[in-house]
């Protein structure tokens, strides 16, 4: 990755436009890394390779669980529970997967972003970058859109802008 740390088995993010081939940890990406000596932007379209078997957000709830719902949620908007509940898939009902949704990332304290601290995970300490975008102020959005922004911000966490399922 970009800190040199060893990924492991890891999940790492992989840009889908640098070549050669550029890997990233979580936490580098979800500071928006910007590799100027390789041409990298924060804008590139991402892959996420070897999807974790933990909860990232809530037990229960997979990595591969969450880039689902955040799918469904681009896909069929925020409110149609039963389609995007359908789309996520494992049985759950549209109450669980609204209220996972509200939990998540709608209640959380750091708002658009999900909560990754509700099982104690740690981002790491975010780095002061060029390209590194600021989410809107929730503040400043309406609930349709801030729901919109949280699916997008999430996304970006979880696979970044442009992001392509691998």
């Amino acid at each position: 990755g970009y800190c040199r740390r060893t990924l492991g088995a890891d999940v790492r993010i992989e840009c889908s436009v640098c070549t050669p081939r550029l890997l990233l940890c979580v936490e580098c990406f979800h500071a928006g890394v910007v590799i100027h000596t390789r041409g990298h932007t924060a804008e590139h379209g991402y892959r996420v390779i070897d999807v974790g078997r933990e909860a990232l957000l809530e037990v229960g709830w997979l990595a591969g669980d969450e880039l689902k719902l955040l799918e469904a949620m681009q896909l069929y908007g925020f409110g149609n529970w039963a389609d995007i509940a359908s789309h996520v898939g494992g049985g759950r009902t549209r109450a669980e997967v609204e209220s996972h949704y509200r939990r998540c990332y709608l209640e959380s304290p750091n708002f658009p972003e999900p909560n990754f601290e509700r099982l104690g995970h740690t981002p790491g300490k975010r780095m002061k970058l060029e390209a590194a975008a600021a989410p809107p102020s929730a503040h400043m959005l309406k609930a349709e859109d801030a729901a919109r922004a949280s699916a997008a911000a999430a996304l970006a966490a979880a696979g970044g802008p442009g992001f392509v399922p691998g």
